[in-house]
């Protein structure tokens, strides 16, 4: 006699939790209802399913833009913030987002994005470009680009071509974007743009370096409407007529209070060059953050922190209750 063959064990089914497809329908009509949009009558259709496709799980669920056009989906005005962060989305997620903010304030009120390392580039950065001129009535507020080293300086100059025309981005944020003292050129006049509604704008982790910084501080000086300022990390040394512009230029910028300059070692001297800007400021600027590596009296005189709001105020003591 041979060996015995062993029978193979069964593989078990996959469960299938007890969803059913009127229980899926049943949801989604559900949440259509709460979040106040109307039933798609295909989606319903797809959830359903027809004839013996009715009686089988639902394993997949495929929506095109022929399935579903875009007439039939509606606006969406309860989506107002979109974050992405490390995932590399590239110049096409761009490209979608923009598609989202052409629709306008009218179909989609979208105020802030985040993208966060997510591979974008100059083709990326020219897509959200278009998005934001001024005919497009964009709503957006804040835009964090943060950690795309692919835009650098051509990708900052094709987004500033729709932000020249634009009057409600109020937060712009490059922060380790591989930019130079060539791409401060643009950002210089996208600040001194009379129109403008921008008060944040964050470039840490650059190396616009000296001349990034003359070339900064010709059009902060010209802003009416920056209040932040962050070009921490840029590489920044201690060029005479670059601080002496920079000094000119904040003192010049009546809306400035928050400036952030920390990680830029410009040395003792560079610092007695900043020192007359906090002895006739009359406390308008609430915070001026400097690199602790100067020496310890100097950083004493020119490092302001801002004063934190998480304190806690000494409440009044109860007095007794009187008999």
């Amino acid at each position: 006699m041979g060996p015995k063959v062993k029978s193979k064990k069964k593989e078990p089914e996959p469960s299938d939790n007890g969803v059913t497809r009127p229980m899926l329908v049943a949801n989604y009509t559900k949440m259509c209802r709460s979040i106040g949009v109307a039933v798609n009558p295909h989606m319903s259709d797809a959830l359903k399913g027809k004839g013996d496709e009715a009686e089988e799980r639902l394993t997949q669920l495929i929506v095109d833009d022929e399935f579903v056009p875009h007439s039939t989906t509606g606006p969406y005005m309860h989506l107002s913030t979109i974050r992405i962060w490390n995932n590399p989305i590239g110049d096409e997620g761009a490209s979608a987002i923009a598609s989202i903010l052409c629709e306008g304030a009218g179909l989609v009120n979208v105020v802030y994005i985040e993208l966060m390392d997510c591979s974008i580039g100059v083709e990326g950065c020219k897509f959200l470009s278009d998005a934001l001129y001024s005919n497009k009535k964009s709503p957006l507020q804040t835009l964090k680009l943060n950690c795309n080293n692919d835009i650098g300086d051509q990708g900052a100059a094709e987004l500033c071509q729709g932000l020249f025309t634009n009057t409600t981005l109020k937060q712009l944020h490059l922060d380790f974007c591989s930019l130079t003292k060539e791409g401060t050129v643009v950002l210089a006049q996208l600040v001194s743009m009379a129109k403008s509604a921008l008060h944040t704008l964050s470039l840490q982790g650059n190396v616009i370096g000296d001349e990034g910084l003359l070339n900064l501080s010709l059009g902060v000086k010209r802003s009416h409407s920056l209040t932040k300022l962050n070009i921490s990390d840029n590489a920044i040394r201690k060029d005479a007529e670059a601080l002496v512009a920079f000094r000119e230029a904040i003192e010049q910028c009546k809306t400035l209070t928050n400036i952030y300059f920390s990680y830029n070692l410009i040395d003792v001297e560079g610092a007695e060059l900043l020192l007359p800007l906090l002895e006739h400021d009359e406390g308008r600027i609430k915070a001026f953050e400097v690199d602790p590596s100067l020496p310890p009296d100097v950083f004493k005189k020119l490092n302001r922190s801002e004063k934190g709001d998480g304190k806690k105020k000494k409440g009044k003591k109860k007095g007794k209750k009187k008999g």
